[in-house]
């Protein structure tokens, strides 16, 4: 299940990832009234999926640890994935400056962007959803804190809650 999960993710990455940054008036004049339909020839994912690889690394790891331990792991994925030579399909200002921030030593809860409130934190929860479905308490502190490190306005924090919650139902 959980890479039927990823798998999935992914293949709607590709799929999107032709008019990321598009109007809709311009999808649809590229593609239709019904938008994109089918995968680009080279279907490759984004940032967004790379990130959430990250995560389920780091929770692969030390899921079952205590939120700092937790929180290392996820700054030492983010930090592999920041400097990777795959990290070249537009990822956002809010996410590069957020884990630079952690790179520098900022403290997980002080390394996000203060005002913003993008969608770079909720597009990476998914296997926060997933791996703490049945411990929403838990869910919830994870997904709260991993979008915090990039992120810091409490919109974007709570897109990250509730976008994980959504995996987890």
């Amino acid at each position: 299940k959980s890479m039927g999960m990823m798998f999935g993710l992914a293949i709607g990455d590709a799929l999107g990832r032709p008019t990321e940054f598009m109007s809709l008036k311009n999808i649809q004049s590229k593609y239709g009234p019904d938008g994109i339909q089918d995968l680009p020839e080279q279907a490759l994912y984004t940032d967004d999926t790379q990130m959430t690889v990250a995560i389920a690394e780091a929770l692969i790891k030390n899921g079952d640890q205590d939120l700092e331990t937790i929180l290392d792991a996820v700054k030492d994925e983010f930090i592999k994935w920041r400097h990777s030579p795959e990290n070249n399909r537009a990822p956002g200002n809010a996410c590069l400056a957020g884990v630079s921030n952690l790179e520098r030593g900022a403290h997980w809860s002080e390394s996000g962007v203060p005002d913003s409130k993008g969608c770079g934190s909720a597009m990476r929860v998914a296997s926060i959803g997933y791996f703490y479905q049945h411990h929403p308490d838990k869910l919830m502190q994870v997904a709260r804190a991993s979008g915090l490190c990039t992120h810091g306005h409490r919109t974007a924090v709570a897109a990250s809650v509730g976008a994980a919650y959504l995996v987890k139902l």
